[in-house]
């Protein structure tokens, strides 16, 4: 297994608590401050307006013991698609855990500037601020994809914030960087390569972070690792002395790390023994003295088995970034029939196995559909309605399963005037997953159908079964 798959077995725990104060911020002028708002806790509130700006809105879940009285901590999440219901939704019961409020921004997406980035933070941090009770020293931002970029941006703009749990995309250090940083990325993923390289360029800066690597694709990681993003958030908060220390909780998981490390040591498992230093030092530092866990992660540094690794991950990052450039530059050039034969074959490759060489066919599968996805939308919006029939089919042929390639088939269809393989295509999108209907609703491509009854109904359906996570 991948050395930087190991897990430690530490027990996730809870606590809350925090003194209130106040933060720095940059506030947006307005002419008057709202109460307190009365959403019942413990359920998902989506669509919640802003009260300086209505057109901005967020999905906010309270923990069931919330009160008034009592200020918790926030985590603020960013989707790439603008969907803040989903992980606000999706890890309710880890806020459940640590005692914790989540919001999710609805507004917040791909594609905006630096500065739309910050008033829609600046925005949602006053309004959550003003109608809920934060500890302003335990404010947290998540994101995925986009929105880990926006997540890290924003941390390094505004010092208040503590603490940065990274999904499937990283940023740029800069000097001075202060916040804490939980990175989190699919083997599966595309953006693999470039979380493990940000891994390490913070292992030379004075950022505090870790990383874990999961069995997935681009997507929210499962709850089990966003779990451990928010113990993440929370030691950094009793290491700093915003909340008090579960002593009892960290001795435990001090113990668990001992017996681990001696059963590795016995084994003679170096490269996992320096991933459970690394980890440890990610989770202990300043909660409890570790320099002799330092000095061994020192000395493992140098070992033959991490050297060992070191240099098989370097060949497999020199090898797929060959075969990304190989396949990438065939899409331009090779004829639509040869991808009938090769697609599948890279798709079984990249599923023989739960092993380092089915992970690189699939990040290169996956390199590949995000780039069949940009080529289909670029013929598109150029009118070149022969290049996208052909890049979408190719679309198809590499990422079966993903519905995009479905919805841009009835966007080709209909700007050829054949709405009913359109409707067959927007089926399509729909049976794979696809429950975008406000997108659909709203796209001038259908704008001639929307009063039909088959296309009504259809986002009837949409609207009525949930979405499934992202892929």
């Amino acid at each position: 297994m991948h050395l930087r798959l190991i897990s430690l077995c530490l027990l996730l725990f809870f606590t809350a608590c925090g003194a209130n104060s106040q933060h720095g911020a940059a506030e947006i002028t307005r002419k008057a401050t709202q109460p307190k708002s009365s959403l019942q806790p413990g359920k998902v509130h989506a669509g919640v307006k802003v009260f300086a700006d209505t057109t901005q809105r967020y999905a906010v879940y309270l923990p069931p013991n919330y009160s008034h009285k009592t200020p918790l901590g926030l985590v603020c999440f960013f989707d790439s698609q603008g969907n803040g219901e989903l992980p606000v939704r999706k890890y309710s019961v880890i806020a459940d855990m640590y005692e914790v409020v989540l919001v999710g921004s609805m507004n917040s997406r791909n594609g905006q500037t630096p500065i739309e980035s910050d008033r829609i933070y600046r925005l949602l941090e006053q309004d959550v601020r003003e109608k809920f009770s934060i500890d302003s020293n335990r404010i947290q931002l998540a994101g995925f994809s986009g929105g880990a970029r926006v997540a890290a941006s924003l941390a390094q703009l505004h010092p208040h914030i503590k603490a940065v749990a990274g999904c499937a995309a990283g940023f740029q250090p800069q000097a001075g960087d202060k916040f804490s940083y939980f990175g989190i990325v699919g083997v599966e993923d595309f953006n693999y390569q470039e979380m493990r390289a940000l891994d390490e360029v913070l292992d030379q800066t004075p950022v505090h972070h870790m990383f874990e690597y999961f069995v997935g694709g681009h997507e929210w990681p499962t709850f089990g690792f966003m779990a451990k993003a928010f113990q993440f958030f929370q030691m950094r908060s009793m290491a700093a002395g915003h909340m008090p220390k579960a002593d009892q909780a960290i001795d435990g998981m001090m113990r668990n790390y001992r017996i681990q490390d001696s059963t590795m040591l016995a084994r003679g498992e170096e490269q996992y023994r320096w991933v459970l230093q690394r980890k440890t030092i990610g989770y202990m530092t300043g909660l409890r003295d570790i320099t002799d866990i330092q000095a061994l992660k020192s000395t493992l540094d140098s070992s033959k088995g991490v050297k060992a690794e070191r240099a098989r991950l370097d060949a497999e990052f020199q090898q797929e970034m060959a075969l990304r450039q190989q396949y990438v530059s065939m899409l331009q050039t090779t004829p639509y029939p040869q991808w009938e034969r090769m697609a599948p074959m890279l798709r079984k490759m990249a599923r023989h196995g739960a092993d380092e060489l089915a992970w690189m066919y699939m990040r290169v599968v996956n390199f590949l559909s995000l780039n069949a996805f940009m080529l289909s939308n670029q013929a598109l919006n150029s009118g070149d309605l022969a290049a996208a029939e052909r890049f979408i089919g190719i679309y198809g042929l590499v990422d079966p399963p993903n519905s995009e390639h479905a919805l841009l088939r009835a966007k080709l269809m209909m700007r050829r005037g054949d709405s009913v393989s359109a409707f067959a295509a927007l089926e399509q999108a729909f049976s794979l997953g696809n429950r975008e209907w406000q997108r659909i609703s709203t796209d001038p491509d259908f704008s001639s159908i929307r009063a039909q009854a088959a296309f009504l109904d259809l986002v009837k359906r949409m609207q009525t079964i949930p979405a499934q996570d992202r892929d």
